[in-house]
Parts: C-alpha cells; structure tokens; sequence
C-alpha cells in the first residue's frame, strides 16, 4: 500500500463507514454515533441523524447515560430508555421515537477512546447477545483503524 492511499483513510472516512455498516448489519438501527474522547472530554465525532446528536448531546450535559458508562467502565451498555435509568437521556430518545441503545467501548491498548452507540426503536432495536458481539468487532475494527491512520499521519514522509 502506498503513502497517499493509507493517508486517505482519515477519521471523518473510518468513522463513517463504521457508522454506515453498523446501520445496515442491525435492521433495528434508526441512527447510531460515535462518541470520541478529545481533551478528557467526549464529543459526538459523527452521527447518522440530528437524534443521535440530541441524545448524545444530553448525556454530556447531564453527566450520565450509556456511552458514558460504556466510556467510563469500558464495557458494553445495553440500555432500555423506556426505563427511569437516565430520566433527561431517556425523555430526548423517546421524543426521538428511540427506545434502545447498544453502546459499545471503543478501546486500544487498555484505553477506552470512544463508544460507537447503536440507537431503535424497542420492537426492532440491538439488544441480543450476538449483536453485542457483531457490534464489539465493529468498534475494534474501526479503533484499531483510527489508530493506524493517526499514526501514519504522523510518520508519513512530507510531500
């Protein structure tokens, strides 16, 4: 492989084709996002749709909800927002017409650098086992593609 075509792979490309394949592998998937840490602090990198945005948006303001505790604990959060677990989180799924969601740690050597949420309505939505593990291959696939990009970005030979 080339210099310039291994430098074509950047952040915006990876996490959009990990977000376009997440949708289509899980019938239940209204939108989906990725939640990236910059500077300690988690920001949506790329979403689907404006709900994932709201959803994801709510959680950083309100301090809690499934991609932060998958962010926080590093492991997979499956979260029913029918339930009272996450009231603000919950209310702005519902009004999406959002019932569930899949957050899945995205981690490299020991380190949780992001979370790739998987959101649907309950009828529809991820919720067994081997989606949990479909999803985990996913968010290794994309994480260990990030970091490559990252790290040829800064050893790539000028011009």
């Amino acid at each position: 492989m080339t210099w310039s075509v291994a430098l074509e792979e950047n952040a915006a490309s990876i996490l959009g084709r990990l977000l376009e394949t997440a949708c289509a592998l899980f019938h239940g998937c209204s939108a989906a996002s990725v939640t990236w840490v910059e500077r300690g602090r988690p920001r949506t990198a790329l979403f689907t749709n404006r709900s994932a945005l709201d959803i994801d948006r709510v959680q950083y303001e309100s301090g809690y909800g499934p991609c932060l505790r998958a962010l926080r604990e590093g492991r997979t959060v499956s979260a029913d927002f029918r339930a009272p677990t996450w009231p603000r989180v919950s209310a702005t799924a519902q009004r999406a017409g959002v019932d569930q969601v899949l957050s899945i740690p995205m981690s490299a050597g020991g380190v949780t650098l992001g979370a790739l949420n998987i959101y649907g309505p309950a009828q529809d939505g991820p919720t067994f086992e081997a989606d949990e593990v479909v999803a985990a291959l996913l968010a290794v696939q994309a994480t260990v593609a990030m970091a490559t990009a990252a790290a040829l970005a800064v050893i790539a030979p000028p011009g």
